[in-house]
């Protein structure tokens, strides 16, 4: 099924499997998206969790200012993940954009130019300090911000070749 965008003042809003929707946002309410959904846009609400099940992909950015965000095994977000006072749980989901938190801000962006593949990422630590109280939740963000980063290489063989490259291969730094 496909629905357009999706907007609530002070409900939740709840996406059933399978279905694709444009932009959802609520104002004070929280958001889940059905296993196997595509939202073509964003997904924000203010004031409550948003919840995206096995399977979902988001062509836009995840964000809440008060509140969590959990992204099942799977799921895939072509934008940013961003919290301001909330907890971002990635679980094996994949987060193209970066993650933008109350810590800091983790980006990455990839791109082919010409025959390299070229990977930038980067990491923004505006805190001098992090308060006792908040040290389990910064040990959290600094892990999913190293799970956010490993990347995954497939490469797909022409039909009968035997060898990938001609000669020895070699990393390079740069």
């Amino acid at each position: 099924n496909r629905v357009g965008d999706i907007e609530s003042r002070n409900g939740q809003i709840r996406l059933g499997d399978e279905n694709t929707c444009g932009t959802l946002t609520s104002r004070n309410g929280s958001i889940t998206v059905g296993l196997a959904s595509l939202v073509d846009g964003n997904v924000g609400t203010r004031n409550g969790a948003i919840n995206l099940q096995d399977q979902v992909a988001v062509t836009g950015r995840v964000s809440t200012r008060n509140g969590a965000i959990n992204l099942s095994p799977g799921a895939e977000v072509a934008g940013t993940a961003s919290t301001r006072n909330g907890r971002i749980e990635l679980n094996n989901a994949t987060v193209i954009g970066g993650l933008n938190t109350r810590f800091g801000d983790f980006q990455r962006r990839s791109w082919i130019d010409g025959d390299e593949f070229r990977l930038e990422t980067s990491i923004r630590l505006p805190r001098q300090r992090i308060q006792p109280e908040d040290y389990p939740d910064f040990r959290a963000w600094t892990r999913r911000v190293e799970e956010s980063g490993d990347l995954w290489l497939g490469i797909v063989l022409p039909q009968g070749s035997a060898n990938l490259v001609d000669g020895p291969v070699e990393a390079v730094d740069g």
